[in-house]
């Protein structure tokens, strides 16, 4: 086996990198290697074709779902404002037994 042969990418591997090379985020190594794969393998060109497609789809329909309302943003922003007051250190946190007799963390 040459060493271009050990870049060769198996199927599960190479169906794993598709949506990232689809997007262009690969780095060039990992771009070459795909495309080494694809090259000797055409039979699995097809499924980077699906992924080209589904990322296509998916960014079109994100797109037409339009901008979030003002109200959407102040429900989000009230919402994390509520869960970063509620976050305690562990001191602060009573358990039931220490609020019934009045300390803290019995």
């Amino acid at each position: 086996m040459t060493a271009a042969d050990q870049e060769i990418l198996d199927a599960a591997e190479l169906e794993s990198l598709l949506p990232w090379h689809a997007a262009g985020t690969l780095s060039r190594g990992q771009t070459e290697r795909v495309d080494r794969t694809l090259a000797s393998r055409p039979d699995l060109a097809r499924r980077l074709m699906l992924a080209q497609r589904e990322r296509t789809e998916t960014i079109g329909l994100n797109e037409e779902l339009g901008t979030p309302s003002a109200r959407v943003l102040a429900t989000v922003l009230t919402a994390i404002a509520a869960d970063a007051s509620a976050e305690q250190s562990p001191a602060d946190v009573v358990t039931p037994a220490a609020r019934d007799s009045g300390d803290s963390m019995a």
